[in-house]
């Protein structure tokens, strides 16, 4: 891993190959540049509040949350087919993305995130498309924590403590739907109130959820750790090429996608983290330890401890184990952390969707209203609009719809991908503070198998899946067009987007320099730009 160096001394420390933005812009955009590059301090922008330690724990939060959920993988593979998943598709997933996550994070530190990369390398229309598919990705994903918080504390409620196994399983829709829709929306709106207090005080209490939901996983490993038989991990079902013929391919590489994707939220929160160079390293490795740890440890002990039938193992068996382990109050004490850890993963996801449409907005990609801050700083009604999604989508069962948001963020994936490979070939020289240390044919080499992975996953997609996705495309471009429409009749105030001819990815000798620097320099609060600006986004 190479680390930028710190502000003050990055020219000094820039390759020679590397222009400096004065060297590229024209002549008419010196001054202005020059200007913004002295007054813009990004160390001491009130902004840039996150620190490595909390974007560790956010992108934790984006990805994984804990080891609930990963339980169905046991039954749908094997215990063995579940520990090779969760063994080897970090490395060849995981470690790939996030590591292009915290280069081009490096390289473009604003709000805006993965649609900055897009439209640097492929354009305005590319970046739409790859915002309108990870921002409904996202907020699909988002409807699911508050129903599973509230299915929690009902099981609680109606049970008289809090096992959610089949008998006592409580289903949500039997309830009233309008006191169903009312609970689920006074949560929404607290825990959006979170997010609009600012990303310091979500970025702290995802920090201490994070302790509180791990610590029965240290009581469960400390019990259990001396029962484990190992000859358990090894357990295959009947057929050949250890019971691969068995194994329900879909469901199990759909769980295990869905428990390691979203390594690309953290490039959103780029604009609001402390010395960005230094800091996506360190909390992408970080983040990578701790979600391979929280997945592969607990399966480990669950699997090697319990005398249970690994075809058993569905959703909440962590609970199961914890009271064979331990006792009812292990099993309570799991579930009691399964519900709090949702507060997390609604809070980041909330954060990465408001800020992406921000980012656009300051990338003239959306109406200025979304990039509209509060006195916190924060989008307003970007997270409005993300609150107003979740009410309505968490009236219903997402239960069956884990594949189609798969499908759809596999798209916006693909996008990503390529358009970190086009930055390489076409805007080589555009500084990264950090780089990953291998050469563009190495990094097309790390990128097979993600590609590979994407077009099985879209092969294994069911035909509901292809009819419901394509639907949602379609609507996509009826939305591009109608934000086209909006910008010629001026229906809509929009910021100025960044002139084709400057964006990094079709610069003939690509940016870097005083524009960028280290930690951002150049770049306005959020990652945005002064009206009528067309350089402080160009992160080159």
């Amino acid at each position: 891993m190479q680390y930028g160096s710190t502000a003050a001394d990055s020219n000094a420390d820039r390759p020679s190959n590397m222009q400096p933005l004065h060297d590229v812009l024209p002549s008419s955009l010196h001054s202005r540049s020059s200007m913004r590059s002295r007054s813009f301090d990004s160390s001491s922008s009130p902004h840039r509040s996150i620190s490595t330690l909390g974007l560790m724990i956010l992108t934790f939060y984006s990805v994984s949350g804990g080891p609930f959920g990963s339980e169905p993988t046991v039954s749908l593979s094997s215990p063995l087919w579940a520990i090779l998943g969760y063994t080897l598709f970090p490395l060849l997933w995981s470690v790939p993305e996030s590591l292009i996550v915290a280069e081009l994070s490096t390289a473009y530190p604003e709000r805006s995130g993965f649609v900055a990369w897009v439209e640097e390398a492929f354009g305005h229309r590319a970046a739409l498309v790859e915002g309108y598919l990870s921002w409904f990705s996202g907020v699909c994903d988002n409807s699911l924590y508050p129903v599973l918080f509230l299915q929690y504390l009902i099981s609680y409620v109606g049970n008289g403590d809090l096992s959610v196994e089949s008998d006592g399983e409580v289903d949500l829709l039997s309830y009233n739907i309008l006191t169903r829709w009312l609970m689920l929306s006074v949560m929404i709106t607290v825990l959006s109130y979170l997010n609009y207090r600012g990303l310091n005080i979500v970025s702290n209490t995802s920090i201490f959820i994070c302790l509180l939901s791990l610590l029965p996983f240290m009581v469960f490993f400390c019990v259990g750790v001396g029962k484990i038989d190992a000859s358990r991990w090894f357990a295959v079902p009947e057929g050949r090429w250890w019971g691969a013929q068995s194994v329900d391919w879909a469901g199990y590489m759909n769980i295990l996608f869905w428990n390691l994707n979203y390594w690309d939220s953290a490039s959103i929160f780029a604009g609001d983290v402390k010395e960005p160079g230094k800091a996506f390293p360190v909390a992408m490795f970080g983040a990578i330890i701790l979600v391979i740890a929280c997945y592969l440890i607990p399966l480990l002990i669950g699997i090697g401890a319990s005398t249970a039938d690994w075809r058993d193992w569905d959703d909440g068996y962590f609970e199961v184990v914890g009271r064979e382990l331990a006792g009812k109050w292990l099993g309570v004490w799991i579930v009691c952390a399964a519900g709090i850890s949702n507060i997390s993963l609604y809070c980041a996801e909330m954060a990465s969707d408001s800020y992406q449409l921000s980012g656009m907005a300051d990338r003239g990609l959306l109406p200025k209203l979304f990039a509209a801050k509060s006195r916190y700083d924060t989008p307003t009604y970007s997270i409005l609009l993300g609150s107003a999604f979740c009410m309505v989508l968490a009236t219903f069962d997402f239960s069956e719809l884990i594949e189609m948001v798969n499908f759809l963020y596999i798209f916006a994936q693909m996008l990503e991908f390529a358009a970190f490979l086009k930055l390489r070939i076409s805007a080589d020289t555009v500084y990264r503070p950090f780089r990953i240390p291998l050469s563009t044919k190495g990094c097309f080499a790390m990128l097979c198998f993600p590609f590979l992975f994407m077009l099985v996953m879209i092969c294994l997609a069911s035909l509901k899946t292809w009819l419901v996705c394509g639907g949602l495309f379609l609507l996509g471009v009826s939305f591009n067009f109608f934000v086209e429409v909006c910008r010629k009749r001026g229906w809509l105030e929009f910021n100025e987007m960044i002139d084709a001819k400057l964006l990094d990815g079709m610069r003939e000798k690509g940016g870097g320099g005083e524009g960028a620097g280290a930690e951002g320099e150049g770049l306005g609060e959020g990652g945005g730009r002064e009206e009528g600006d067309t350089t402080a986004l160009m992160g080159g």
